[in-house]
């Protein structure tokens, strides 16, 4: 017995797209307001560790645009039955690459030198909402490829049978 490819209804697997969404942007906005409200301290107003946030911020903004784009779409695509953005190859890609993109923007907060201020301690744990989101991305990228709506899960791989050589050789 073939083993049968698991399916929910286009519009619960939409609606959980889009909650993912709403959670990363959650997720980044939070991370991207922490850092901000450090942007006073000794250390980044000293310019001794802003290259560092400055790139974490730049990898975290990149993704809130599209993210919220993603969102808008997904929503007025809830409206539209046949509609099957919000489970499709283009949000498994887009996810894979910024959850990995995500996580991978840590590193440049791990790579700074504790040099006493309290805004370090701070700076360092904005990096939780960051995995979090980054592996919200991942999640939601796993969860379409599992779920990806039918329409977009065949592929016709065979020539119509009115088709011969012949006929493609000229």
């Amino acid at each position: 017995m073939p083993l049968k490819w698991p399916s929910l209804p286009l519009i619960v697997t939409k609606a959980i797209s889009l909650v993912f969404f709403m959670t990363a942007i959650i997720l980044k906005i939070w991370d991207i307001k922490t850092l901000y409200s450090q942007f006073d301290s000794h250390c980044i107003a000293g310019w001794e560790i802003t290259d560092k946030v400055g790139s974490h911020l730049q990898l975290i903004m990149l993704s809130v645009v599209p993210d919220i784009a993603f969102l808008t779409c997904i929503g007025v695509a809830m409206f539209i039955k046949t509609c099957t953005f919000g489970s499709d190859q283009g949000t498994i890609a887009y996810n894979l690459v910024v959850g990995i993109l995500q996580i991978w923007s840590i590193f440049y907060i791990y790579a700074i030198e504790d040099c006493g201020n309290d805004a370090i301690s701070i700076v360092k744990s904005v990096t939780l909402p960051s995995i979090i989101a980054g592996i919200v991305h991942l999640l939601n990228s796993v969860f379409c490829l599992v779920f990806v709506a039918p329409e977009e899960r065949a592929f016709p791989l065979r020539r119509p049978a009115s088709s011969t050589m012949a006929e493609n050789e000229n």
